[in-house]
C-alpha cells in the first residue's frame, strides 16, 4: 500500500528530504499497573482494579479522575461516571509532534465508543476524537501543531455515564519520520494541483485542514459528495490537506498554482 509521510514529517522536511533524528518527549507504556483488563483480554465484568486516587498520580505523573490500574494499562471512567487522563507537561517540546496510543472501549453493549481529546497549554491537535473498538486494543495517530513544554493532551471519555475506555502506550515524538495510509486521501481529493478551487469526492461528510509547510492550520471546512470549495484565498505554495472522515484521518500534499 502507498504511504506517504505523515503531516509532522512533510512540514519539516528539508528540499533535500533529510530526516530528522526522533526525540521522545513522553513514553509511558503503564507497565507499573497490575489490575486486570485491556493487555490480558478482559474487557468487561467484575474485574479487579485497584482504584487510582483522582489527581496526580506518582507512578505515571498522569492527572487522573475515576481511573483504575488495569494489566499494564490505565481504565478511564465508570458506568456511572466520566473520567479522564491528562499527561504531565510535555516539557522538551517546541513546535510539531506526534501523539501515538492504543486504546480500547469497555466491552457492554451501552458502552459509547467515542474518545475526546483535547489539548491545552498551546498547539493544537489534528483530530479531536477517534472511534474506539469495544474488546480490543486500536493504535491511533494524532499530530500535535504548535506545542510547547506546556502543553498537555487529555483523554476523555465522550459522555458522563457509560464511556469506559483503556489506555495504554501514550508516547508524543518529534523530527519522525511517521507514514500514514495515502489511499483514503487520495480518493477523497480529486485535484492536487489547485487554481481557485478544490475538488472533493466524498460518501460521508468529511472534515478538511488545509495547512502551510510551516504547520499553520490556514483553512478549514467540512464536504461531503461531489463538492468544489473556493481556495482562491490561499498563497501560491504547497501544502498538506488532512482529511478525517468517520474516525480515520489521511493526509496529501497539493501545490496551489
Amino acid at each position: 500500500m502507498k504511504k506517504f509521510y505523515s503531516l509532522v514529517a512533510v512540514a519539516t522536511l528539508s528540499a533535500f528530504s533529510v530526516a530528522q533524528a526522533q526525540e521522545v518527549i513522553l513514553n509511558q507504556t503503564f507497565d507499573a499497573y497490575t489490575g486486570a483488563g485491556g493487555n490480558d483480554g478482559q474487557w468487561g465484568g467484575a474485574l479487579s482494579q485497584p482504584a487510582i486516587s483522582d489527581g496526580v498520580d506518582e507512578a505515571t505523573g498522569f492527572e487522573y479522575i475515576k481511573a483504575y490500574q488495569a494489566s499494564g494499562a490505565v481504565k478511564i471512567g465508570t458506568g456511572s461516571a466520566q473520567g479522564s487522563a491528562i499527561t504531565p507537561k510535555l516539557a522538551g517540546l517546541n513546535g510539531n509532534a506526534t501523539l501515538t496510543f492504543r486504546a480500547g472501549a469497555w466491552s457492554t453493549n451501552n458502552e459509547k465508543t467515542t474518545l475526546l481529546l483535547e489539548i491545552s497549554g498551546g498547539g493544537t491537535l489534528s483530530v479531536s476524537e477517534v472511534e474506539l473498538t469495544k474488546g480490543a486494543f486500536k493504535e491511533f495517530s494524532v499530530n500535535i501543531i504548535g506545542g510547547t513544554s506546556e502543553t498537555r493532551i487529555t483523554f476523555k471519555g465522550f459522555q458522563p455515564a457509560s464511556s469506559r475506555f483503556f489506555l495504554d502506550d501514550v508516547k508524543v515524538t518529534t523530527g519522525n519520520l511517521g507514514t500514514i495510509d495515502y489511499t483514503d486521501a487520495a480518493k477523497a481529493i480529486s485535484n492536487t494541483l489547485w487554481t481557485n478551487t478544490a475538488s472533493f469526492n466524498v460518501k460521508d461528510k468529511t472534515a478538511v485542514e488545509v495547512y502551510n509547510m510551516n504547520g499553520q492550520l490556514v483553512k478549514s471546512f467540512e464536504v461531503k459528495g461531489n463538492q468544489s470549495v473556493d481556495v482562491s484565498s490561499l498563497v501560491k505554495g504547497a501544502y498538506v490537506v488532512k482529511t478525517t472522515v468517520n474516525g480515520k484521518t489521511s493526509t496529501q500534499k497539493v501545490v496551489k498554482k
